[in-house]
């Protein structure tokens, strides 16, 4: 019979709960000027808290102690959210008068496209001839050629700079809540040549090393593995560095779900550890494996960590696995839940952000998961021979990871790889060998390695691609909101308790939240099929508008469906609609008149500049395309209706007529600059229109 888990064992689950609960109420945008009597009441909630341990009989008073922590602790991650925020600080850069910035940058910088991309964290502004202590992180964009500029380097930048931006096309990439998610909210544009480098090899001198550390095996790898594309993967794997992998690789690693294995965390962290584990417990004396055991592991885990440059996914994998080392060398009897929820609670402390961090509530999840899963599914099925019993430990693994992460990456990523099973199975033995094989590499420099690490990835490789284009290998569209997710949680959860209780009241329960969730998706399937919308995207020097009627869509654009530009400001919005089938025009016509376009009761004007005049029947929009010159805009006075100008009309065209239409009663809309318009037909004509 298992032993009960008593509530002293898991008492960080409960205070992570609580601390949690503070910062989600936080995030719900409560006002920031509370934070002082948020502190306040923390004081005194904790004083309280301690006088009732302290001087009431603990036995006889056990809910007070318990209700004072826990909303202590709820005030205690409130508090920790809001101060977070360094746009509260009053030097913050933001807040402050400034013609230059000094800003040192504050990781490696990439390379992507013509830019250089950096965080900088602002040291100081200077204006005229004074200058100011400042604080706060901007996004650095530095237009090619940048010279050599990395981690530690102090520079002196223009004050200009502008808050994030939302996305302009619907289901895009929201950019500005990733870059809040690193307490970033401003961004600047640097033209060649306007910076100057004032100082270098600034920064924290551990982080400076270890990124020195990390380009210097970076360039082992280039000299040991001469394919490209298995080089980019090994920097991956080994390092971390993701800046050189394809979007093929990429896409076949995130279709098989095997996209973990490109992320160093805790996986690879496990990895090493495993290594390790089996390396010492060879020395059976008492005294090695009480203490230094869990020193020497602990201590190649953040050599490792140091190895790979202190990424963050790689100090949230080594502080979990630090955590459980000293719990384990404790000597007594610890709750891995509890171990893993302390782990969470510190690291959340250390940085409040993470909350928001799509990669450290997945990592999070997947060791719950693995904590909770793996040992029952593993005993569904037991095997006596051994390579049997191994591929179904490994299963199981697979299968609780999957469970525990699946709401989340169906929420994230609107996608389910159906073979995932075999897919990490796959790549189970050759992603160990070249985590072994190239720590190897880099640690003792043996080149001779470099082919066979190079044999290995490109076999990975090859494998994956060729199981993502397997039919039905996945499952995409899929498109759940907050809530729906909430409700698929819920559900997982529920199951579970029925599981471990064996009662009824939890399955039935799990089976009404289940069905709720499909009741919604059905209703969202039967609107879908009435469905009439047209969607003029906002791309800039380019034009793209969708007519979609239930899940097919007519697409008139410049762009080609493989093209980056397609794909992420084009693709998520349909991907998002689940329309499948897509057919792609131009708006290429015979020169001289109008094009008349008509969508059921919507009438459309296609003008652009080749054509000479206005000739088509009255509509209600009119959509004018590649317009260069300002010549004969003026009769553009005469259409009744809404003007929209696409990205591919020039900058001066769209001011002209932004000031001449506001002394009209006509409603002009740019896509350079302004959010697509989504027009939906089903509704009322005062309500169709969004952006």
């Amino acid at each position: 019979m298992k032993a009960p888990v008593f509530s002293a064992e898991v008492v960080f689950v409960r205070i992570l709960s609580a601390w949690i609960a503070g910062m989600l109420i936080a995030a719900s945008g409560i006002k920031l000027a509370v934070a002082g009597e948020i502190a306040l009441l923390m004081v005194c909630f904790s004083a309280i808290g301690t006088a009732c341990f302290l001087k009431l009989h603990f036995n006889r008073h056990k809910l007070l102690p318990g209700l004072v922590c826990m909303v202590t602790a709820i005030f205690g991650g409130f508090w920790a959210f809001q101060t977070a925020d360094e746009r509260v600080a009053r030097n913050h850069f933001s807040r402050l008068r400034a013609d230059f910035l000094e800003v040192m940058i504050a990781d490696d910088p990439r390379t992507t496209g013509k830019l250089i991309t950096a965080t900088g964290a602002v040291e100081s502004v200077v204006s005229k001839d004074q200058k100011d202590f400042a604080t706060g992180h901007i996004q650095l964009n530095i237009l090619k050629p940048a010279g050599n500029l990395s981690y530690g380097d102090l520079i002196l930048i223009k004050g200009d700079f502008t808050e994030t931006k939302p996305p302009l096309n619907p289901a895009q990439f929201h950019y500005k809540k990733w870059l809040a998610t690193k307490n970033i909210y401003h961004t600047t544009l640097i033209s060649p040549g306007h910076f100057k480098k004032l100082d270098s090899a600034g920064g924290n001198l551990l982080k400076r090393y270890a990124l020195l550390m990390r380009r210097n095996c970076a360039e082992i790898l280039a000299e040991s593995i001469a394919d490209t594309g298995a080089r980019a993967v090994a920097a991956t794997l080994l390092l971390g560095l993701r800046t050189e992998l394809s979007s093929d690789v990429l896409d076949a690693y995130a279709q098989t779900g095997t996209i973990h294995a490109l992320s160093v965390s805790g996986m690879h962290m496990a990895l090493v550890y495993l290594v390790l584990q089996q390396i010492l417990k060879q020395i059976r004396k008492k005294w090695f494996s009480r203490w230094l055991k869990p020193v020497i592991s602990a201590m190649i885990i953040w050599m490792y960590a140091l190895l790979t440059g202190f990424s963050p996914s790689v100090l949230r994998a080594a502080v979990m696995i630090s955590v459980f080392i000293i719990a384990e060398a404790s000597g007594r009897n610890t709750n891995a839940y509890n171990t893993l929820a302390f782990s969470a609670f510190l690291l959340l402390n250390i940085e409040p952000f993470l909350l928001n961090d799509a990669g450290f509530q997945l990592s999070f999840l997947s060791v719950l998961g693995l904590l909770a899963f793996q040992h029952p599914i593993y005993k569904i099925m037991p095997f006596n021979n051994y390579i049997a019993d191994q591929t179904w430990r490994l299963c199981a693994t697979s299968l609780s990871a999957q469970i525990s992460t699946y709401p989340l990456s169906i929420y994230y990523f609107h996608q389910f790889p159906t073979f995932f099973l075999p897919a990490n199975l796959f790549l189970t033995l050759p992603v160990s060998l070249v985590m072994y094989l190239g720590m190897a590499l880099l640690v003792f420099r043996l080149t001779f390695l470099g082919p066979v690490i190079e044999f290995l990835i490109i076999l990975m490789n090859g494998g994956l691609k060729w199981m993502a284009q397997l039919p039905g290998a996945i499952v995409d569209q899929i498109w759940l909101s907050f809530f729906q997710t909430g409700i698929l949680v819920l559900a997982i959860t529920l199951f579970t308790a029925a599981a471990y209780s064996r009662k009824g009241a939890w399955l039935i329960a799990a089976l009404a939240a289940w069905l709720s969730l499909e009741t919604q998706l059905a209703f969202k399937n039967i609107s879908i099929s009435k469905r009439q919308l047209i969607i003029f995207y906002s791309i800039r020097n380019h034009y793209a508008t969708a007519f979609i009627s239930g899940r097919r869509a007519t697409i008139f654009t410049d762009l080609d469906t493989e093209s980056k530009i397609y794909r992420n400001n084009i693709k998520p919005s349909l991907d998002s609609l689940q329309v499948r089938d897509v057919s792609i025009k131009t708006t290429q016509s015979s020169p001289g008149s109008t094009r008349a376009l008509r969508f059921r009761n919507k009438q459309i004007l296609l003008f652009h500049q080749t054509m000479t005049h206005l000739n088509a029947p009255a509509a209600s929009i009119l959509w004018l395309n590649a317009i260069k010159t300002q010549k004969n805009l003026e009769r553009l006075n005469t259409f009744k209706g809404i003007i929209i100008a696409d990205g591919t009309c020039s900058y001066s065209v769209t001011s002209s007529l932004s000031e001449m239409i506001n002394t009209k009663n006509i409603k002009f809309i740019s896509l350079r600059q302004e959010p697509a318009l989504v027009i939906d037909i089903s509704k009322e004509p005062e309500e169709n229109y969004r952006r």
